[in-house]
């Protein structure tokens, strides 16, 4: 029996868990997608080889919605961006102390949201990033059943 196993460390958003999941053919356990191919024969290692591109392009199907995901959210971060405005403190102030003031408020606003775009971004960003480790991993199993295949024949 041949067995080939890694695992992927990640905190996924729910949206994208459950089809993660369907296609490793594995659950999310302590914040890891393991991947398990098991064969006895040349004809359970073939129905690998065959669904190992299967299962790489669904993969690359779901990193393409994140990354659309991942834009669209960098547009509304932008668009928000660029309606920040310095508060009516700092404009007060500027008329004692100068310009200084507004542009030191306006920004810290834009830190700010800067900020909150990462922390939005970041699960993405993670999920992608186990969907690359995933595609590498399933590109290494593919060589390996292929090879086992081949000295076989």
């Amino acid at each position: 029996m041949h067995l080939l196993r890694r695992e992927s460390r990640v905190e996924v958003p729910r949206a994208y868990r459950s089809r993660l999941e369907s296609i490793v053919g594995s659950s999310l356990e302590n914040g890891a997608y393991r991947l398990d191919l098991q064969w006895n024969s040349v004809e359970e290692a073939r129905r690998h080889s065959a669904r190992i591109p299967q299962m790489q392009d669904e993969l690359r199907q779901v990193k393409a919605e994140i990354n659309q995901r991942m834009k669209e959210i960098r547009a509304a971060f932008s668009e928000r961006r660029g309606s920040v405005k310095p508060g009516l403190v700092a404009v007060v102030a500027s008329k004692v102390t100068g310009k200084k003031r507004t542009a030191e408020d306006k920004a810290r606003k834009l830190e700010k949201l800067s900020r909150k775009q990462d922390e939005a971004l970041a699960p993405y960003q993670m999920t992608r990033d186990v969907i690359d480790r995933l595609l590498l991993q399933l590109d290494s199993f593919k060589k390996q059943v292929d090879a086992w295949l081949a000295r076989q024949e």
